[in-house]
């Protein structure tokens, strides 16, 4: 019975990972797609990157329970990541 149990959220986190996964790589195309349309992918992607992460920060001072600032410490660890992938996609395009 535990093992069916540990089995089960084994494959719930995997499937959030895969969400996870598939979300950033759309976010990172639909920022560089409306970048490229803007004219100014640079500008673009990085004031969209700025806006979020400021919000993240925002709301993250307001959390008042464990489990909230657990969730945005998690997010803004995972926004870190992300913004470091999107600004070194944006150094690739550059060098291309």
């Amino acid at each position: 019975m535990l093992k069916d149990r540990v089995d089960q959220l084994e494959e719930i986190v995997y499937e959030l990972e895969g969400r996870c996964l598939m979300h950033e790589v759309f976010i990172g195309q639909l920022l560089g797609r409306a970048g490229m349309a803007s004219g100014n992918m640079d500008l673009f992607v990085n004031g969209v990157l700025t806006l979020v992460g400021n919000d993240l920060e925002t709301n993250a001072m307001k959390v008042t329970d464990k489990e909230g600032a657990r969730r945005f410490a998690s997010a803004l660890e995972s926004f870190a990541q992300f913004a470091e992938v999107m600004q070194n996609a944006l150094k690739a395009d550059r060098l291309n």
